[in-house]
């Protein structure tokens, strides 16, 4: 039979049993828009191309959604409404050997392997405010909202993170209970804005403190855990 073209405005398919569309090779149909209603079954692997750089493919002999693009990292976005950019998105680094997520990342259960923070997972993440120049002020794990100047307990082999939100005048130290600076394993310390890092070491003396170095009320004793007490 020779190739015919044909054009029709609706395709009904009426009749018991379940009708077949079949084709000896592939199958191409071409639309702006191809609305399927109803559910949608698909025996084999499903690749949805945009027509530009980006490929998703359904791989069922993997059980894999696979993103790839013919140009940078592949990304998936989150958003409430169609009009913002993203709220949250989860891409491919540059170097296609990991995720960067912007935006917040919530785990409910357990998080084991991997890297967050460089070669770090972050244990736990205060947001400091202050209360004039009295008090920091804590937010975040272990029940603290607003809390003046709790005391700490950090673990060994641990990282945890402070941003200091608390005004720019108020420079956040760790430091030794003679007042000098501690700065092993601790990136950014005394500064008044931003966020300070400290990864534990197992050295760490039992007992620290955090201070403000312009406010010599602000602070608490930071306590590192387990004792190494002889």
């Amino acid at each position: 039979m020779a190739n015919v073209g044909f054009g029709i405005t609706q395709l009904d398919i009426v009749g018991s049993g379940t009708p077949t569309l079949q084709s000896a090779s592939n199958l191409d149909i071409t639309a702006t828009t191809t609305a399927f209603s109803g559910g949608a079954t698909f025996g084999g692997n499903v690749e949805l191309n945009s027509g530009t750089d980006l490929t998703i493919q359904l791989n069922s002999s993997e059980g894999a959604i696979e993103l790839s693009r013919a140009s940078g990292g592949a990304y998936i976005d989150f958003k409430n409404t169609s009009s913002e950019d993203y709220d949250t998105r989860i891409a491919q680094d540059g170097t296609n050997a990991g995720l960067v997520v912007t935006g917040d990342l919530n785990v409910s259960g357990t998080f084991s392997s991997g890297s967050i923070l460089g070669n770090e997972i972050v244990t736990s993440r205060w947001t400091l405010g202050a209360n004039g120049s009295s008090d920091y002020t804590f937010t975040g794990p272990g029940g603290l909202s607003g809390t003046a100047d709790p005391k700490l307990y950090l673990a060994r082999g641990q990282t945890y993170e402070f941003v200091n939100n608390s005004g720019g005048s108020h420079p956040f130290q760790i430091q030794q209970s003679n007042g000098t600076a501690y700065n092993t394993g601790v990136t950014n310390n005394g500064a008044a804005s931003g966020t300070i890092t400290f990864a534990v070491p197992f050295s760490a003396p039992n007992t620290l403190q955090y201070k403000c170095t312009s406010h010599g009320s602000m602070g608490n004793t930071i306590i590192v855990y387990p004792d190494l007490s002889p």
